[in-house]
């Protein structure tokens, strides 16, 4: 349950400033009456949760949770029930996402009208292999970098669409002074995982996508078999015994996941929103993706396959 939090919380960073413009203008924003903002990523085999909220001025953050709405699941058509709040405007269902569903959440706040937001839970394609390739293209830096060779499966007779998750595995540990022997003790230690940058974009159905980002549809794809190429950069690099310095590799965890329409187009619209907060003028104000019907924010779902962790050896 507190993966499927977390997942929530980062889209509320996001979607609290749903319709705001970096550049600033002014200090002073006008009074805006505030709509309901609803937030929920389903996952199959999760229990459903949903976030819900006020939208505030822009210089609102965090929004708080609201405690007193209502808000009724549906699946397939079919009342299920009533969902339970638990706290921080989190509110959760008895019952766990199942792929090939169809879920709509029907939210109500006393004084507010009533918001809607529906979204189909795909079924999920197979990764069949992948190949690591050490010294593939080259980084900015003229260093040779890693790549991807991952053969998954698609339905070429329906739209689908993806995301890939590549994460490097990595052990830390945490060290704190210790003023009596008067040197570091090792404390914890925790694994992290890290989203892997992707370089020198390849790919022809990454490339028909136009974003630099693992998240594309199946529209150019013909067959039920794809192998997708990717180079990609640790951020990396180290020498061993005065030889070439090298990129640094990690064991990799990878997902294919099976995300709906609205998810897509929840993803690319936060890489522009959040290229554009980077950048500044170049690109112009970018407003994230909502499929809230009468209110703000982000209701999406997805299924996934994951492959087991790779271990890339010198």
């Amino acid at each position: 349950m507190n993966a499927k939090k977390n997942i929530i919380i980062l889209l509320l960073v996001g979607v609290c400033a749903l319709s705001s413009c970096r550049k600033l203008i002014t200090d002073e924003f006008p009074d805006k009456k505030p709509k309901p903002t609803i937030n929920s990523i389903l996952q199959d085999g999760e229990y459903i949760q949903i976030h819900v909220s006020l939208s505030g001025k822009i210089d609102t953050m965090p929004l708080g949770g609201v405690k007193n709405a209502v808000v009724k699941l549906f699946e397939n058509g079919t009342f299920v029930e009533i969902l339970e709040y638990e706290d921080d405007g989190f509110y959760t269902s008895t019952i766990s996402a199942k792929q090939g569903n169809n879920y709509v959440f029907e939210v109500s706040i006393p004084n507010f009208s009533t918001v809607r937001s529906e979204v189909y839970l795909p079924n999920s394609e197979f990764i069949r292999k992948i190949e690591h390739i050490n010294n593939a293209g080259r980084d900015q830096d003229g260093l040779s970098c890693p790549a991807l060779r991952i053969t998954f499966t698609t339905n070429p007779s329906e739209q689908q669409f993806f995301e890939l998750s590549v994460r490097m595995v990595s052990e830390h540990t945490d060290y704190t002074w210790d003023k009596d022997s008067n040197r570091w003790v090792s404390g914890a230690t925790y694994t992290s995982y890290s989203p892997v940058t992707l370089l020198n974009i390849f790919d022809p159905v990454i490339l028909g996508e136009g974003f630099p980002i693992p998240v594309f549809s199946n529209r150019m794809i013909r067959d039920t078999v794809y192998t997708m190429y990717l180079e990609y950069t640790t951020n990396r690099a180290s020498s061993i015994n005065h030889e070439p310095i090298q990129m640094t590799l990690y064991p990799l965890l990878i997902e294919l996941r099976s995300i709906s329409e609205s998810y897509y187009h929840y993803l690319r619209s936060f890489y522009l929103y959040d290229r554009e907060s980077a950048i500044g003028e170049i690109y112009p104000p970018h407003s994230l993706f909502s499929n809230v019907e009468g209110g703000f924010g982000i209701v999406g779902a997805f299924s996934k396959h994951t492959y087991d962790t790779i271990f890339p050896q010198r």
